[in-house]
């Protein structure tokens, strides 16, 4: 699990001239994340970002992500293509 809290922040709103100060509100994100170990060789892992689905923004009018899922598949060894 990671959380990652941020407080409010200044930042700058360069779609307007001149640009201008703007504040960013605060935010805090959940991900989760999960793997397994099929056989020595696979493993397959999962990801959900953004459990709370937050709305935020990281600089100013850029929109992140809302809520998403990954799964990955992971092999590990030799691949034997032949002679």
């Amino acid at each position: 699990m990671n959380v990652l809290a941020k407080g409010d922040r200044p930042d700058i709103d360069y779609d307007t001239y001149p640009s201008r100060r703007v504040q960013l509100a605060g935010y805090v994100t959940v991900d989760l994340r999960a793997a397994w170990h099929i056989t020595k060789a696979f493993s397959i892992a999962a990801k959900l970002n953004n459990l709370l689905d937050q709305n935020y923004q990281t600089a100013y009018s850029y929109y992140t992500p809302h809520r998403n899922f990954f799964i990955d598949l992971h092999y590990t060894g030799t691949l034997f293509l032949g002679d």
